[in-house]
């Protein structure tokens, strides 16, 4: 089961990545972007939160 969840949640976030860059029209920003991007996911799932909420503005 949780390896549904998981590929689930890695096509969520494939979806909304894509959204982020396909809205940026610059190459090197979009390489930047999608280098920042993927860093975030990496640092978000190696913590230990599992979400965000309005406090953590």
């Amino acid at each position: 089961m949780n390896s549904l969840s998981t590929v689930e949640k890695s096509a969520e976030w494939q979806r909304l990545k894509a959204l982020v860059l396909d809205s940026v029209s610059s190459p090197i920003t979009r390489r930047m972007y999608n280098m920042a991007l993927d860093e975030f996911m990496t640092w978000l799932q190696q913590s230990s939160r599992t979400g965000f909420t309005k406090g953590d503005c």
